[in-house]
């Protein structure tokens, strides 16, 4: 009866746990305060530019004309796309010039 009772007991606690962290994520999400392109430019290490460029990609709202981003989703998208080496980001990108007399510059996935 007590190896029952020790594994009811585990079963509890794994669920208790589950429910916790569960109860946490949805309160994180609820309350989690939403930013503009600025900050999660800012949060990223990129220019405005930058985050305007990768947008179609980058999880985002609009709300009439504005953008708003909340900083766990742009984190989520950021690993799922470049791993949790956030630093070697730049790598994956290089810059390649449109024209040789200009200044602008194109964004290319590195192959």
């Amino acid at each position: 009866m007590d190896i029952f009772n020790q594994f009811l007991g585990s079963i509890r606690q794994a669920v208790i746990d589950a429910i916790k962290d569960a109860l946490q994520q949805i309160k994180q999400e609820t309350c989690e305060e939403w930013v503009d392109r600025t900050e999660i430019a800012r949060h990223l290490g990129q220019s405005p530019a930058w985050v305007s460029d990768h947008l179609h990609t980058i999880p985002h709202v609009k709300h009439d004309k504005a953008i708003k981003f909340r900083k766990s989703d742009v984190d989520r998208w950021r690993v799922e796309t470049f791993g949790r080496h956030y630093d070697k980001m730049e790598n994956h990108y290089k810059a390649s010039s449109i024209a040789e007399n200009t200044s602008k510059t194109a964004w290319k996935p590195i192959e």
